[in-house]
């Protein structure tokens, strides 16, 4: 808009604007990575901002009193269509093209004198920063172009032992989890592993050993020689078995080394397991099983005799 309209937003000199620009500029980030525990990645985060900028957008008719407004936050059941990636990057790559037409504009509104020109300082600040906004939206395009794979589920970091069998073997050979999740895991492992294989895999949760089947779904190698890092999808769990799975996960949820209090972890425990039982209620199969028992139980305890009185 201020290089397409040649009019500045605010009446500043240089430093003052660099002294009001530049502090939450470098501020911002460092306060992101406290928060985070240093996990914080910048790259990562102005990817994840740009990417979901259409939602972002649709989401400010929440502002307009008497609007109701309807917007999908992620893009479910989408897992291997490109139409949604290329939906989401209709609107950054677009305002890219936006941005760089009021580039050109301003250019030869410069050069031939023509109302609307921005004062020298303005037109090197702006346009410098134009500059570096479409090349961020630009690598995003491009990376989101080589992007194959959305996960189901959050994947945690972790630092686990566990053992694991092919096919009918036995459960004997050793492996390490390095992260995993209600519906599938990454483990380290000597020798190599083909796409396609069924395993039997126990994790040796700290409440106890956990059976677990499932299917190699990617191979690559490891960093160290001998080593192969493969990805496993697991077969159908039953609820227990995945109630387990993100209790565990969520005592520790930004990984084995940031350790969290009691307080902390009772309370991302909770919220991850009432998340989950309420993805599992929203399968109409189990919730008409669900109703079926509750409805055979009442039935039961009406029909029970009362116990005797003292």
């Amino acid at each position: 808009l201020v290089l397409g309209a040649g009019v500045v937003p605010v009446s500043a000199g240089p430093l003052m604007y660099a002294a009001i620009f530049l502090p939450q500029l470098v501020l911002t980030p460092l306060a992101s990575r406290a928060l985070t525990r240093g996990r914080y990645q910048i790259i990562e985060t102005e990817r994840y901002s740009i990417v979901r900028m259409e939602a972002y957008v649709q989401a400010l008719a929440a502002f307009i009193p008497g609007v109701k407004a309807s917007f999908k936050v992620t893009p479910k059941g989408a897992r291997d269509d490109r139409a949604v990636v290329k939906r989401a990057l209709i609107l950054p790559v677009g305002l890219a093209a936006l941005t760089g037409a009021a580039l050109v504009w301003q250019g030869v509104a410069q050069w031939l004198t023509l109302p609307g020109r921005l004062p020298l300082g303005a037109l090197i600040v702006t346009s410098s920063w134009a500059l570096v906004n479409i090349a961020k939206l630009t690598s995003v395009a491009l990376w989101a172009r080589t992007v194959r794979h959305r996960r189901s589920s959050h994947r945690f970091p972790v630092r686990l032992a566990g053992a694991y069998g092919v096919g009918d073997d036995p459960v004997s050979r050793s492996a390490r989890v390095t992260d995993l999740s209600r519906l599938g895991a990454r483990l380290v492992v000597d020798g190599t592993r083909t796409v396609g294989e069924r395993l039997r895999l126990v994790l040796l949760l700290t409440d106890g050993p956990l059976e677990i089947e499932g299917t190699v779904a990617a191979a690559w190698a490891g960093g160290a020689p001998g080593e192969t890092m493969v990805g496993v999808r697991f077969d159908p769990l039953s609820s227990a078995t995945s109630d387990a799975i993100v209790e565990w996960c969520f005592r520790q949820p930004l990984g084995p080394d940031v350790a969290l209090s009691t307080r902390e972890i009772g309370e991302t425990t909770a919220a991850a397991v009432n998340a989950a039982r309420r993805l599992a209620a929203s399968d109409p199969v189990r919730v008409e099983l669900d109703a079926a028992l509750a409805q055979a139980a009442a039935a039961e305890d009406d029909t029970t005799p009362d116990a005797p009185g003292p």
